[in-house]
């Protein structure tokens, strides 16, 4: 476990000091745009533009991997997916650079524009990837790990309901709002909603049944028996607070799959058409 851990420390701490050396690196060529030292038309300027087109073609790859079985020599999903995350971001950046940060005929403007927001998208895209998979698992596999959570959590739940009669059916709404509370366009008002709802609703039943059991034996109970059923209550309701959130990213990340190909394709077309008119005249 402790490895494990210290394999994702190592993974974060190389992944931010990638992406502080891209804002470098821009921030540097736009700074340095007036210099004139890269001309898009010629030597290192031209060459750049040609690097950054073939890095944007590369990002079929990922996809194609996942779905063609042929592709596994290219290595595994995790790294593929990697080097896709690299090369969206490397792409635009040289791309600017060969471009020295500066707008030029429209169809050159149209693939710019377009790459940057497939750019942007993707970087989203990211941060979403990472609320709906667990260390890159399928998302299948994380469903069912919070649900055998969830699960494991309710049954115990249920057991303690046959001391307060009345805990069940408070846990059965609790669990229809969990996972209402991801449906439709309020859903930005009514997660924040039920996650604050269902910290003051665990309080409340943790202190109904610490009071009612305390009634029945008389006082005559442990405080490892009270804790023990305490961290139990709780968990079931963290596990509640997981599942509403997990659905939430999955369907963000279901709407932003709708967003991102279209232009991903719009990009692949307009950077064909700008290389094409740059040839031609």
């Amino acid at each position: 476990m402790a490895a494990r851990d210290s394999k994702k420390a190592a993974e974060r701490t190389v992944a931010i000091l990638f992406y502080a050396l891209v804002v470098i690196l821009m921030y540097n060529g736009w700074r340095l745009r007036d210099e004139g030292f890269i001309d898009a038309e010629r030597g290192v300027g031209y060459w750049l533009g040609i690097v950054g087109g073939v890095m944007l073609l590369l990002q079929f790859v990922y996809p194609m991997r996942k779905r063609i079985k042929a592709l596994r020599f290219l290595g595994s999903i995790r790294l593929v997916f990697r080097a896709h995350i690299a090369q969206g971001l490397l792409a635009p950046l040289i791309i600017l650079y060969h471009s020295n940060f500066e707008l030029g005929a429209t169809n050159s403007n149209v693939a710019l524009f377009t790459m940057l927001v497939v750019a942007i998208s993707g970087l989203i895209g990211r941060y979403l990837y990472s609320r709906v998979y667990k260390d890159y698992n399928d998302y299948e596999k994380t469903v069912e790990q919070l649900r055998n959570e969830f699960t494991d959590d309710h049954s115990g739940a249920e057991e303690k309901a046959t001391v307060i009669p009345e805990l069940s059916p408070h846990l059965v709404s609790y669990e229809a709002a969990a996972r209402n509370s991801s449906k439709g366009l309020t859903c930005f008002a009514t997660i924040p909603y039920f996650a604050f709802t269902s910290y003051l609703a665990q309080r409340k039943i943790w202190q109904s049944y610490k009071s009612r059991i305390k009634k029945q034996k008389g006082g005559a109970v442990s405080e490892e028996e009270l804790n023990e059923t305490k961290n139990h209550i709780y968990a079931y309701f963290n596990s509640l607070r997981k599942i509403s959130g997990l659905d939430f990213y999955v369907r963000l990340f279901s709407q932003w799959h709708l967003f991102h190909l279209p232009f991903f394709i719009l990009m692949v077309i307009t950077g064909i058409v700008h290389v094409f008119f740059v040839h031609m005249y």
